[in-house]
């Protein structure tokens, strides 16, 4: 069984999260001295995979929930990463861990999305202005 496992694992193909966390759940039925051998190649596949998807798996809102702190937003990230591999029964080495985060780069991505949150929001009074002067151009319209 070792040989498949193997054999699905080092394939090029893109996999999905519901195939890894079957091949996860395949990897850890496997005889203990078996697991050894398929552990690091199957962390490998996980890490390409979540690599792939970083924007599907982690969403910013929920990353940058404790505001503008980064070392917030990176524990929180590394626990939804932990969480992810543990969902798929990965044991993936602290190195693929911090690739992850860097591949992530929590601090560009919280500058841009709180930027993006400053310049869409507009505070009442400014709204209360907008509407007002879109009342005074339907005033002049002229409907035929």
């Amino acid at each position: 069984m070792i040989d498949f496992v193997l054999g699905v694992i080092s394939t090029e193909v893109e996999v999905t999260e519901k195939e890894l966390s079957a091949l996860g759940n395949l990897v850890k039925s496997l005889e203990a001295y078996d697991i050894t051998e398929a552990t690091e190649p199957f962390a490998n596949l996980a890490y390409t995979t979540m690599s792939e998807s970083l924007d599907e798996m982690f969403e910013e809102s929920d990353v940058f929930d404790n505001g503008f702190d980064l070392a917030a937003a990176n524990r929180v990230l590394t626990n939804m990463i932990d969480e992810k591999f543990s969902s798929w029964h990965a044991s993936p080495s602290n190195a693929l861990i911090d690739g992850i985060l860097d591949a992530y780069d929590v601090k560009y991505r919280m500058k841009r999305y709180f930027q993006e949150e400053e310049q869409s929001y507009v505070s009442p009074r400014a709204e209360q202005n907008r509407l007002e002067a879109l009342d005074i151009d339907d005033l002049f319209s002229r409907e035929r």
